[in-house]
């Protein structure tokens, strides 16, 4: 009998699925759900949601862009900047 596989997710091309490595092809649920005919197959199911490659794209570039921006920030001593200065002045005296 052809049964249908229903995903509890609203429908989208970027879902796939396959029964024992065989592809399955997309069915109408219905509803908003997605949906999958089975064509009689039985067997281990597997179902996965291709990542949207202008989302990825778009996350590496905000990456990148607050990398940028954070670089500045990085310092070689943790010690307040005043703490410095005041350790330069006190130190250039110390020989007269």
């Amino acid at each position: 009998p052809d049964t249908l596989v229903v995903l509890s997710s609203p429908a989208d091309s970027d879902w796939h699925a396959e029964i024992d490595g065989e592809r399955l092809t997309t069915a109408e649920s219905g509803d908003w759900r997605q949906a999958w005919q089975t064509q009689g197959r039985t067997g281990e199911l597997r179902y996965w949601q291709s990542p949207d490659g202008l989302a990825v794209g778009w996350q590496a570039l905000v990456l990148v862009v607050l990398l940028v921006m954070a670089a500045p920030t990085i310092q070689r001593t943790n010690a307040p900047r005043r703490a410095l200065k005041h350790d330069q002045s006190s130190s250039a005296g110390e020989g007269r």
